[in-house]
């Protein structure tokens, strides 16, 4: 049981001392940076190894016993590492050496927006410090509050160290890395943090100035800009950092995704306004065409960028800028062929920002070789944007000014002509001023004679458009009219409004057997005995269509309303209607509806139950009335 126990140990220790002598042998073979107190910073690309871990299985213990098999490599690149776009995690190992006895030292990674960076601070195989941050994480976590990735060395003791991280991410894999004095770090980081503040107070400032002209003026186009400016202010933000550390440092889902909401909201806004600052309308329908496309493209893109993979969501990002950027420019570049020159100044705008976008863009992926300053190419270009627009917003107004006094100048011109025509014609006028004075005194006469007679005639109208020419009886229009303002005054006044709808019996047999003018002489009898049964005022009589008759009667009860319907059926049939000699003898059917109206009640259901009881009056053999079982007006 001894003997297996130090065979055990002593494997474990063969396998540690065969992991030392792996990493010391690639220590030896790198470029030990060695750490002078009097530098105040160091560049780290030339000491860097990295090792490529495509199925993140790799771990910290690992590698230090040397039981992961990997194969490191000497970065050899004197730019910062980047890797571009890729689902390795990347190991990057530092080997430095401390000359002095206490220092502390400040590890920069200038890439905001790595998801996760591991970072281990090694000394004889043993970690002494151990960090873990990167968007995917709130900001509380970092070690140092800041928008980059800052990570403390301190070293207490002289002899060598290593700087172990593990980086992976789904956007570009741009390092930035660098070694820095506590105090040089920051002596460098105020200037910068100083122009990032004016450059972003100024785009904020210019995003509300152009809110404010679209409130006062509701013209689209100062919207969309503002927007505009806006979006890509909050992109800035994102992308250096700022917007993680005091915007939202907790939101780490948004932190995920603001970049890929921000930037097409930018393309969005772009197309918009473009569209409106240029004024393409009329015959060019391809030019809109397009730039809307950039605008659905970016709403599409907007909801389904949460459901894509991280390589192919970067790839389609670039493609939309390239695509609404570019279609903006040239769109803008052919108008100014067209002869609209007051867009150069756009198109000036436009192309250093472009430009620099494509340069951030571009180096951001790897795709071009390192350029000073090219982290701050977006802001170069929106700052030379906002000037160019300025520029073209004050060519603007200057060409409106100068129309505007052109057009003065040629109301001035014919302001004095008309004045010396005025001046000429004032002689004539006074001596037709006898002459005008009698037309027009004449003229004002007939204008009120005239007037009489237009009055006197809309009357006649007025009265022709509600009366019925055949029986005198107001008709069917004017019925619907005074029909629904009574319905409204027994709603509000909570009183019993009747409907008697009356059809003459048989008269088609009338018009068929005697004629036209026999029916027609009959409705007008009818008519005649349907009103002299109606004694109040309020009540109104009507010819509803054809033969159909409608009498209205306000806070009237059922009881009430089948006593009016009796006496008009009597007085209907009590005498015969005599026609070239002839007696004609008529009943009528009546169908009644009485309703206590509440706000229950729609104002066809009466309508409704009067032409159920009239067509129940005709089915049980004519000649009588019947009212709406519904009925729910029994007493006054």
């Amino acid at each position: 049981m001894n003997s297996t126990a130090h065979h055990l140990l002593l494997k474990r220790l063969l396998v540690v001392l065969a992991g030392w002598l792996v990493l010391h042998a690639l220590s030896l073979q790198a470029e030990l940076l060695q750490l002078d107190p009097e530098v105040r910073d160091y560049p780290v690309t030339g000491s860097l190894q990295v090792l490529r871990d495509p199925r993140h299985r790799f771990s910290i213990n690992e590698l230090l016993q040397g039981t992961a098999h990997g194969q490191w490599q000497q970065f050899t690149a004197s730019s910062p590492p980047n890797f571009g776009l890729t689902r390795d995690a990347i190991w990057l190992r530092l080997p430095i050496e401390q000359r002095a006895r206490t220092t502390q030292w400040l590890l920069e990674m200038s890439n905001p927006l790595l998801d996760q960076v591991d970072f281990h601070l090694v000394r004889n195989g043993r970690v002494l410090a151990h960090f873990i941050t990167g968007d995917h994480y709130p900001f509380v976590q970092r070690p140092r509050a800041h928008r980059h990735l800052l990570f403390p060395l301190d070293l207490e003791a002289e002899g060598r160290y290593e700087i172990w991280l593990r980086v992976e991410s789904s956007s570009t894999m741009n390092l930035g890395l660098h070694l820095w004095q506590p105090d040089q770090f920051w002596k460098k980081d105020q200037p910068l943090l100083l122009g990032y503040g004016f450059f972003h107070g100024m785009l904020m400032l210019f995003s509300l100035y152009y809110l404010f002209i679209f409130a006062w003026t509701r013209e689209r186009s100062h919207l969309y800009f503002a927007l505009f400016s806006l979006s890509s202010a909050l992109t800035v933000l994102t992308i250096h950092g700022f917007g993680f550390q005091y915007l939202w440092p907790n939101a780490i889902e948004w932190q995920e995704q603001a970049i890929f909401f921000l930037v097409p909201m930018a393309c969005l806004t772009l197309g918009k306004f473009a569209g409106h600052l240029l004024q393409l309308r009329g015959w060019r329908q391809l030019r809109p065409l397009l730039l809307s496309l950039a605008g659905w493209l970016s709403l599409l893109y907007m909801v389904a960028s949460p459901l894509l993979p991280p390589q192919p969501r970067m790839v389609l990002l670039g493609a939309l800028l390239l695509y609404s950027f570019g279609i903006t420019f040239v769109i803008s570049l052919l108008e100014l062929f067209r002869g609209n020159r007051s867009i150069r100044y756009f198109i000036l705008g436009w192309t250093l920002f472009l430009l620099c976008v494509l340069v951030f863009v571009l180096s951001r992926l790897g795709w071009l070789p390192p350029l000073p300053n090219a982290e701050n190419a977006i802001e170069v270009g929106l700052a030379g944007l906002i000037i160019m627009l300025s520029f073209a917003l004050t060519a603007r107004l200057n060409e409106e000014r100068r129309s505007k006094l052109a057009a003065q100048q040629e109301a001035l011109h014919h302001e004095q002509q008309l004045v010396r025509e005025q001046q000429h014609s004032l002689d004539i006028m006074r001596q037709a001023s006898a002459e005008l004075e009698q037309n027009v005194a004449r003229r004002t006469h007939d204008l009120n004679v005239a007037l009489k007679k237009l009055e006197h005639a809309n009357a006649q109208l007025q009265l022709l458009s509600t009366v019925d020419s055949l029986t005198g009886l107001k008709n069917r229009r004017y019925f619907d009219q005074i029909y629904h303002s009574e319905w409204r005054r027994a709603l509000r006044e909570q009183t019993p409004l009747s409907l008697l709808l009356i059809d003459a019996d048989h008269f088609k047999r009338i018009n068929d057997q005697l004629g036209h003018p026999a029916g027609d002489e009959c409705l007008r009898q009818l008519a005649q005995r349907i009103c002299s049964a109606v004694a109040r005022p309020s009540d109104l009589v009507s010819r509803y269509g054809g033969e159909e008759f409608a009498v209205l009667l306000p806070s009237t009860a059922l009881t009430g309303a089948l006593q009016i319907a009796e006496r008009i059926r009597e007085q209907v049939k009590a005498e015969a209607v005599v026609w070239q000699e002839q007696p004609i003898w008529l009943t009528v059917s009546i169908g009644v509806a009485s309703l206590k109206i509440d706000s229950s009640i729609t104002p066809d259901l009466i309508v409704r139950q009067a032409d159920e009881a009239l067509y129940r009056a005709k089915n049980e053999g004519r000649d009588r009335t019947c009212w709406s079982a519904e009925s729910n007006s029994l007493q006054p």
